[in-house]
């Protein structure tokens, strides 16, 4: 499971899914339109399309939540940690940042026919160095999006940094 506080919240999450929220639900609404607030963590990141909560840890790691299969994956994505990502309109890629490895990073997320995910693989990588502010804080000032399937922007501290995969 993914290293706590990030396991707890993800644990928070699932709880509010499984006695909150009718099943159904999810498959008409995000989970951003059921949950508002959750909009504003950057280290969590919902596939309506897909049904997968992800997770960026402290460690580096991420943990994905297959809420369809109940199943879910953890594995390492930066040095540092991950500071935001956010899942494609498809739900087939994410886009992660870690602000102390300060590297972008695009994973390809597959599973098979039952739902096992496949351990994500890194289709492209970018530096994205940064200065962070004086008394700035880093997790509010700092988001990644998605723009096209091809192109991701990241935003960090009011500047905007462009990426095409």
């Amino acid at each position: 499971m993914c290293p706590p506080p990030h396991a707890q919240v993800v644990d928070i999450v699932l709880f509010c899914i499984d006695h909150c929220v009718d099943p159904d639900q999810l498959k008409r609404k995000s989970l951003l339109d059921i949950f508002p607030p959750f909009s504003k963590l950057p280290g969590l990141s919902y596939s309506h399309k897909m049904r997968r909560l992800a997770a960026g840890g402290r460690n580096g790691q991420i943990c994905i939540y297959d809420l369809k299969h109940k199943k879910a994956l953890m594995f390492a994505a930066h040095q540092h940690s991950v500071t935001t990502l956010q899942f494609s309109d498809d739900g087939k890629q994410l886009a992660t940042f870690s602000y102390g490895d300060s590297t972008v990073c695009v994973w390809q997320i597959s599973s098979n026919l039952i739902g096992t995910l496949h351990t994500p693989k890194c289709s492209n990588s970018w530096p994205a160095a940064a200065s962070r502010p004086s008394g700035a804080s880093i997790i509010a000032a700092i988001n990644i999006q998605w723009i096209s399937h091809k192109n991701i922007v990241l935003h960090i501290h009011g500047a905007e940094f462009k990426f095409s995969i």
